[in-house]
């Protein structure tokens, strides 16, 4: 118990210490010499680094990283990172695509050092220290290293051919700071944090390549050869004839052309580059670069910075024009917003990207291939911008990535919004197609709301989202796109259009000038803020930022009162938000007020001079991250004020705040009972998902002379939800004496589901639980009239009772589990219910579908299923087909056919064998399945499969099957062909003296085919 104590003690009292220490931070200055040989894509490099103990503390050893030990195996952090988001490609990867850095030999003051590698990571190193380095002292680390350059398509570092990204590429200290050493391993989803210092580098190459780099060329020879090159024009005499396609009325040429490397010079240039102020050093490398060369000014201290835009011919269609501009552009608003860009250069280079579609370094950017002038400008913008936020605010992207990549985003539109008054968000994301923009109005929407409130919401409504102040690994891929950058940029859009922009400017302005070439935190940042514009910004920084609680307003009534209009306003999310009210007339806005604060689920009164308006908006701005804003408006006259006006639309289309939307679809649908069918599928379903959802689709079938079809409501918000679906077709007909009888069935099911979730960190499990409640009824036709019958099952549609049905109740879970290179899913069932008036049934079910991601591209899957239940109702070893399919769930084109190729559609549900010979069990069945692709690229794999069943007081039965799948749309249209079976399967087969060909099987699950589900269930 005392030594317990001591030791409580002693830890508060180093986190005392350590949250009491005063800012410092380390410095580190670089002097490198590098020599690429481009026939065997290998660095070989000398590096000499002065460390200077800026801290208060003594230090033992260094921590340095060796990211390019990244590219090294599959093992690696990096690595499994990409193997868990489905990118496989480590597990496969010859030698000549990895990479490594060896040839290592730290000295400390020239002496030989000891050092190993951390624990479990080859990409940082421990250097131990002979003699501790106290503070205000300095050492001298050297040591001589070896670059193995990976491929391009893996990550930052590599090569594509002979065109050269070297990033990460050189030993680097661990920052160390208040909260200790920082070491990280090299991810892909996760960036970077360095110490500031100075880089003095020189790289040696064959002479005919272009480099473009961090800090500022030295060497004269080169400086002048770049002067020239930047004066040529487009090199059009290098193309063959064949590769010019076009011409435009400007005379413009345009190029299409592979772009193959020409020969290296046999004679090398040694190119020397400096600068100070920088925490990283980043270099690329092509010998067909066209050169081009600009200026801008700065606003405020009216310096010049030289600009390159460095791009192959293939490309130059959209560089020649876009790409000086969109340096100029970020360079100039950046600094007017923030501060004056403090160097003399800013060069962006086209080159193989495959960390996303650009990335940044200090002076330097690399960028990925871009379709038109303005997605060029976007990512160029975006990429340059992080030279503020990244290079001179130096934050911890790790664990802060919403510092780095959000807020530059956040400054990357406004900068766009800025400087092309004909923004299209259509281009923007790449989107072309004439006929699909006009057919879902895309042209209605703006550029903040496709690219960043859409972007958003595809996580919000779906309850995936994930709070914006997370370590950087731990968000999914897909939020580390809606969230970190999307999410982000919608709350410091907001923040501003709160504080206005004179003040957000201020602050700005306060945090670059504060923290410039230093590293600062979320609290640093939140201090600048509140202190600037003197407000308490609780609710951004504790809530919108360390939440995923959302932002939800709504109009609620108004009256008039004293001369003008009493607005109730209702919080119905969960932030104690500021809200903004307009008053506008035409479509004009006449006024606007900020309402400062109003408590989640709950009401506030304000005044509005509602006289000047005939409409009230709230939170009329674009790009904030309001969860939904369709009912943000009251008009001050008429009736239904709450209502938006309604559309009324072909398919389907994007979420309109403005407007009501009801979407329309002709349908065309046939099985072997109605025979064709034809209807309108009326609903309301956008993206993204909205919270209430309702779909009716009546189809009017000739043959039979009814109306069937299906409907669904639902009001489901990701976590929770409730609803009701049901479906009307016929399921038999044949002739009974001297009528023709057409059999049909109608199910009504209300449910309720949960979505289920793991921790804010780790999002490798979702599931979901559902209760349904069936009601089926059969009824059959006979010369016009309707008689009702009986059970649920085509199979006893004769043999029972009149004006009875299927009332039961299913409980299920469903859950998914991601592991590196497996996923595994669980799903569990009971039910049971009043099946006929003289018989209970109940089962339950539970299965186990497991992935595994071999070492080439084909996946292992294997499923593992047990069931069991009473004498009433039967397990199936093949799934459920028509006959079967006692609760309605899968459409089926021949429900009740036992012979020809409808009657061999089936779900692959309980023993899901796959032949056309069923057992069925009503005691106990097990069953294991297996499936592997083949590695080739077309969709086959072959599956084998086992069942044994045991019935009521019978010895249990064994069959198993061996086969070939195609699966066309996986788990959604497969084929199955059968080729081998257990000895009574075979019987069977020819006692039924069944052909090849009708023992060919086929999953349509027509159910999964809805995308707007698909879209929904990302996570799941």
């Amino acid at each position: 118990m005392k030594l317990t104590t001591l030791f409580l003690f002693a830890l508060l009292s180093i986190c005392s210490m350590a949250q009491d220490k005063p800012y410092f931070q380390q410095e580190v200055n670089y002097k490198i010499d590098v020599t690429l040989d481009d026939k065997t894509h290998m660095l070989k490099g000398f590096m000499e680094l002065e460390y200077i103990n800026n801290s208060p503390d003594t230090i033992h050893e260094l921590l340095i990283h060796l990211w390019p030990n990244a590219y090294k195996n599959a093992k690696t952090a990096m690595s499994k990172q990409k193997i868990q988001g489905g990118d496989y490609f480590m597990l496969w990867a010859s030698q000549k695509d990895k990479g490594y850095i060896d040839s290592l030999e730290f000295r400390i003051n020239k002496k030989k050092a000891d050092w190993m590698h951390y624990e479990g990571y080859e990409d940082i190193a421990y250097v131990w220290l002979d003699k501790l380095l106290a503070p205000g002292e300095k050492l001298t680390l050297t040591t001589p290293f070896v670059v193995k350059l990976p491929s391009g398509s893996i990550s930052r570092l590599g090569h594509v051919g002979e065109s050269y990204q070297i990033t990460q590429w050189y030993p680097k200290p661990a920052v160390y700071d208040k909260d200790g050493w920082h070491e990280m391993p090299y991810l892909t989803q996760g960036e970077f944090y360095s110490e500031f210092g100075s880089y003095d580098v020189s790289i040696t190459l064959p002479e005919n390549y272009i480099v473009g780099a961090t800090g500022d060329l030295q060497t004269e020879s080169e400086i002048e050869r770049m002067e020239a090159l930047s004066k040529l024009p487009l090199p059009e005499q290098t193309f063959d004839k064949r590769d010019i396609i076009g011409e435009d009325t400007n005379g413009k040429i345009s190029i299409n052309r592979k772009d193959e490397f020409p020969p290296s010079s046999t004679k090398t240039k040694t190119l020397r580059y400096k600068q100070s102020n920088v925490h990283d050093f980043g270099w690329f490398a092509d010998k067909r670069w066209i050169v081009r060369k600009g200026e801008t000014t700065l606003p405020h201290t009216k310096k010049k910075v030289t600009t390159w835009a460095l791009f192959t011919p293939q490309n130059s269609a959209v560089w020649e024009n876009a790409g000086i501009k969109a340096i100029n552009d970020g360079l100039y608003y950046y600094s007017l917003w923030s501060g004056d860009y403090p160097y003399k250069q800013c060069t962006a280079v086209d080159g193989t990207i495959s960390a996303g579609g650009g990335m940044e370094y200090p002076n330097v950017t690399v960028i990925g291939n871009a379709g038109n002038e303005q997605s060029l400008a976007t990512v160029i913008i975006h990429e340059v911008g992080h030279n503020w936020f990244y290079g001179i605010l130096g934050s911890n992207e790790r664990n802060n990535a919403w510092m780095d990549e959000g807020i530059n985003s956040f400054f990357e539109t406004r900068t766009m919004l800025a400087t092309d008054t004909t923004l299209s968000a259509l281009s923007a994301i790449g989107l072309s197609s004439a006929m699909l923009t006009k057919k879902l109005s895309l042209n209605d929407f703006s550029y903040q709301y496709m690219t960043e409130e859409l972007v958003y919401l595809l996580s919000a409504r779906n309850n995936n989202d994930q709070p914006m102040q997370m370590p950087s690994e731990y968000f999914t891929g897909m939020n580390y796109g809606t969230i970190v950058y999307k999410k982000t940029a919608l709350a410091f859009n907001y923040l501003m259009q709160y504080l206005g922009e004179d003040m957000m400017n201020k602050c700005m302005s306060a945090y670059f000038d504060t923290w410039k070439f230093k590293h600062p935190g979320p609290d640093d940042l939140r201090l600048i803020f509140e202190t600037t514009s003197g407000k308490d910004l609780s609710w951004f920084f504790d809530t919108l930022v360390n939440t995923t609680a959302k932002l939800d307003f709504k109009t609620s009534a108004i009256k008039k009162k004293n001369g003008g209009y009493d607005l109730s306003i209702y919080n119905k999310g969960e932030i104690a938000a500021p809200v903004c009210v307009d008053v506008l007339r035409d479509n004009q806005l006449k006024s606007r007020t900020w309402v400062e604060s109003v408590d989640p689920h709950s009401w506030t009164h304000t005044q509005i001079a509602a006289q000047r308006g005939d409409v009230i908006k709230l939170n009329n701005l674009e790009g904030i991250p309001e969860y939904d804003k369709n009912n943000n408006t009251i008009r001050t006259k008429g009736v239904m004020r709450r209502m938006e006006p309604t559309t009324f639309k072909l398919l389907t289309g994007i979420d309109d705040p403005n407007h009501s939307q009801i979407f329309w679809n002709p349908l065309v649908g046939w099985n072997n009972y109605n025979k064709w069918m034809l209807g309108v599928q009326l609903h309301n379903q956008v993206l993204p998902s909205r919270n209430y959802n309702w779909s009716f689709a009546p189809m009017y079938s000739i043959s039979t002379n009814n109306v069937n079809g299906f409907a669904k409501l639902e009001s489901y918000n990701g976590k929770v939800g409730f609803g009701v679906r049901g479906q009307k077709f016929s399921y038999d007909t044949y002739q009974f004496l001297n009528s023709k009888r057409i059999y049909s069935y109608m199910t009504i099911v209300p449910y309720i589901k949960a979505n289920l979730f793991s921790s804010r960190y780790e999002k490798n499990w979702s599931g979901l639980f559902m209760v349904e409640l069936f009601d089926i009824r059969n009824w059959y036709k006979v010369e016009g009239k309707d008689f009702a019958t009986f059970d649920a099952s085509p199979l006893y549609h004769d043999f029972l009772p009149d004006n009875k049905r299927l009332n039961h109740i299913r409980v299920k879970a469903n859950a998914k589990m991601k592991m590196l290179r497996s996923e595994l899913r669980f799903t569990a069932s009971v039910e049971g219910g009043d099946y006929t008036n003289y018989a209970l049934f109940h089962q339950y079910s539970a299965s186990y579908d497991y992935m595994y991601h071999g070492k080439t591209k084909s996946k292992i899957r294997t499923r593992l299923y047990y069931g069991g239940g009473n004498k009433t109702m039967l397990l199936n070893t093949s799934g459920q087909n028509g006959v079967n399919d006692y609760a309605y769930d899968g459409l089926f084109l021949g429900r009740t056919e036992n012979n020809g190729i409808l009657s061999n559609q089936f779900l692959k549900t309980q023993g899901g064998l796959a032949m056309p010979i069923s057992y069925g069990f009503n005691m106990h069945l097990l069953s294991l399945n297996a499936e592997m692709d083949l590695p080739i690229k077309l969709p086959l794999s072959i599956y084998a499969g086992i069942a044994r069943g045991v019935n009521n007081n019978t010895k249990g039965t064994t069959v198993w099957v061996v086969g070939a799948n195609v699966p066309l749309i996986r788990n959604i249209f497969e084929v199955y062909l059968p080729i081998a079976y257990s000895k009574n399967v075979m019987n069977e087969i020819d006692s039924q003296q069944l052909k090849f060909s009708e023992t060919i099987m086929f999953q349509l699950n027509l159910n999964m085919a809805n995308p707007f589900e698909l879209i929904r269930n990302l996570g799941l």
